[in-house]
């Protein structure tokens, strides 16, 4: 499904800035509201191509800080340069259809457009649900109690049962 969603966002009008969000997406299980939110700025690279992203105002109005890896550093580089040669060096990391900050809603229209292209309709049905994979995968990835609180505090809930309810195990998961 990620193969196909990255192809996918290659066949949109904007495939740089589509795959800079599906990598923000997947890659920290950020909120819609908190990935369109993101400024320029608020992005960190360290030496390994990954970094963290500063999530001002969470949930609850909380900040959190959202590491990623380095697959996701390479689409956001790559976005942050596109930007810069178009003159945008701070402000909106994801620009909308007027060249100004994206809106929540709109970034659905963006996904729904990307997961058409995917050929993953009715599979994918939002931002939300690339959220609840990234949940999934981390917690078949990294096994036991240890690994629960920082995934909860990568998908900023207070309460751990939140983080175990977005973990959608199975009952091959719980064999395994």
């Amino acid at each position: 499904c990620l193969q196909q969603l990255f192809e996918g966002a290659n066949n949109t009008d904007k495939p740089v800035r589509n795959k800079a969000l599906l990598a923000v997406l997947i890659g920290t299980a950020v909120r819609r509201a908190e990935c369109v939110s993101i400024d320029i700025e608020d992005v960190r690279f360290v030496a390994s191509g990954g970094g963290q992203i500063l999530i001002k105002k969470g949930k609850g109005s909380k900040p959190r800080i959202v590491v990623f890896d380095e697959i996701a550093g390479k689409f956001l580089s790559t976005h942050l340069l596109m930007m810069a040669e178009s003159g945008f060096t701070k402000g909106p990391l994801f620009l909308g259809k007027s060249k100004t900050r994206m809106l929540a809603k709109s970034l659905n229209g963006v996904i729904d457009n990307i997961v058409k292209h995917a050929g993953l309709t009715g599979l994918i049905r939002g931002p939300h649900d690339l959220r609840r994979m990234f949940a999934t995968y981390w917690s078949r990835q990294q096994r036991g109690e240890g690994f629960t609180q920082p995934l909860s505090m990568q998908l900023g809930h207070n309460n751990l049962e939140m983080t175990i309810h977005y973990s959608k195990q199975t009952l091959a998961d719980v064999k395994r």
